[in-house]
């Protein structure tokens, strides 16, 4: 328990983790800026956008440019490969009481940061839309309108994705330094949007949550999702259990 304390801390007192939030709650207020002022940057259709909607598409924007997949891996990576690199972690290893405990709380830590990012997007892009979207011909004061259930699963599943590139680039980082791994992991990510174009592949790869806007443009039904879910969650243990090998027979020095 003190070392998830720990690590904790120490992320709450990561530079680049502000940093990340920061420029993450910039791409919320620009487009709420644009909402606001009517521009025709952003051509909306109907009678207006929800707020549930612009902070849909908001997330969508940052996930699909893998902005948000790159905020977690500088932090994860950092985390890890930054830690291993210049001998943290060897300290560490002696300070707690066994390498599982250093591990669980590290990569709570990771994952808590990802849980964050995308809090601190959904939080900042409501109230951008709501404090500067309203000026806008296109408001619309009903924040769930037209999204309702679909909305709860977009964002569960968008939580999905930035879980399973926070444990893939975990494993990278064992192995790679920071740079490195990042890239590794990016790579890898974009072959698997590539791969979501082919039909076989769909079913034994989580390709599915590359994509988050799916789930507002196909009709996906509960059971389509739970499957997905499950082989999400395969994956993601598969990669914390890969990972936590290689870290159990690490040598550091």
């Amino acid at each position: 328990m003190r070392m998830i304390i720990t690590e904790l801390y120490k992320l709450f007192h990561r530079k680049e983790f502000y940093i990340s939030i920061g420029i993450l709650a910039s791409f919320s207020l620009l487009f709420a800026i644009l909402i606001g002022t009517d521009s025709n940057v952003m051509e909306i259709s109907g009678g207006g956008i929800s707020g549930a909607m612009f902070t849909a598409f908001v997330v969508q924007f940052i996930s699909g440019f893998l902005g948000m997949a790159i905020f977690v891996g500088i932090t994860v990576a950092s985390i890890w490969s930054g830690e291993i690199s210049d001998g943290t972690i060897a300290t560490m290893i002696l300070k707690a009481k066994n390498r599982r405990e250093l591990f669980v709380g590290k990569l709570l830590a990771t994952y808590l940061s990802g849980i964050i990012y995308v809090a601190s997007t959904i939080i900042c892009s409501s109230l951008f839309y709501i404090l500067i979207g309203r000026y806008g011909s296109k408001y619309n004061p009903n924040y769930f309108d037209v999204v309702e259930n679909d909305y709860i699963t977009f964002i569960y599943t968008t939580l999905l994705f930035v879980l399973f590139s926070t444990s893939l680039i975990t494993l990278l980082s064992m192995k790679f330094s920071q740079m490195k791994a990042l890239l590794a992991m990016l790579g890898i990510l974009i072959l698997t949007k590539i791969l979501e174009k082919v039909d076989s592949i769909k079913t034994i790869l989580p390709t599915y949550i590359t994509d988050v806007q799916r789930i507002f443009t196909d009709s996906m039904d509960s059971k389509t999702i739970l499957f997905t879910t499950m082989i999400i969650v395969v994956y993601i243990s598969i990669l914390n259990l890969g990972s936590y090998t290689i870290f159990k027979r690490m040598d550091v020095k």
